[in-house]
């Protein structure tokens, strides 16, 4: 069954949006990121979540297609503006789900522009394990994935399971352990909600792929017809 934010849950986000004092980028009172400095930020080139090589729609180019479950990856914002990376921090490390708003709006955003559309995706997001969401509180992913799917009014659900409490990619050196250390780390417990569908993946950042494809595996082998990544920006 789809799992959405408690009345309590989303009775923080409101107020988290009344407690922050001043907009990340032009310091305006009352939000920590404001939609003109998110619109401000360059869009990246989109690239091949492989080799990294420029595709003008995301899409994961033939050569790589042999080793990944991901079909096409779409980042929302550059990774390299300060105001990302600030923005990111914010709500990972931070806690503050404010900014899940603008940047989920950017990310609809980037959905929108791309050169092919899909039709009816499901969005999904890369679930945190157990553990890692009790201590934090949430899962920016799913709050990411939710506030997109509500306000671009597309269908949300939550079928994947980390099964798995792996280490943080940031922590693991190198593609290739990276990828060894996220083998069989989710699995899917409604194959009904995903089967034949575009799958819209959610995460907040792409560095490797690694946890994406992982996802995305998982999701192909219950029978989804597609996957999509959308982050916030690519590492």
């Amino acid at each position: 069954m789809p799992h959405f934010p408690s009345i309590a849950k989303l009775g923080r986000v409101f107020l988290d949006a009344l407690t922050s004092t001043a907009c990340l980028g032009c310091g305006a009172p009352s939000t920590t990121l404001c939609l003109a400095c998110i619109r401000r930020i360059p869009r990246p080139r989109q690239r091949c979540i492989g080799c990294g090589g420029a595709q003008p729609d995301g899409m994961t180019c033939l050569t790589c297609t042999e080793t990944w479950q991901v079909q096409r990856l779409l980042a929302a914002a550059s990774y390299r503006h300060p105001l990302t990376r600030s923005a990111i921090k914010e709500l990972k490390y931070r806690l503050d789900r404010s900014v899940a708003w603008p940047l989920a709006l950017r990310m609809l955003t980037a959905l929108h522009t791309a050169p092919r559309t899909l039709h009816n995706p499901l969005f999904v997001p890369v679930p945190l394990h157990i553990r890692r969401e009790r201590s934090r509180g949430f899962n920016q992913a799913a709050l990411l994935a939710h506030t997109a799917a509500d306000r671009g009014l597309f269908s949300y659900a939550e079928p994947l399971k980390r099964t798995r409490n792996t280490a943080s990619q940031t922590k693991t050196s190198g593609r290739a352990g990276r990828m060894d250390a996220m083998t069989n780390a989710f699995t899917v417990t409604d194959t009904k909600t995903v089967s034949n569908r575009h799958i819209m993946l959610v995460d907040d950042v792409c560095t490797t792929g690694a946890t994406l494809n992982a996802a995305a595996d998982a999701l192909m082998r219950a029978g989804a017809r597609s996957i999509t990544g959308l982050v916030i920006a690519r590492a």
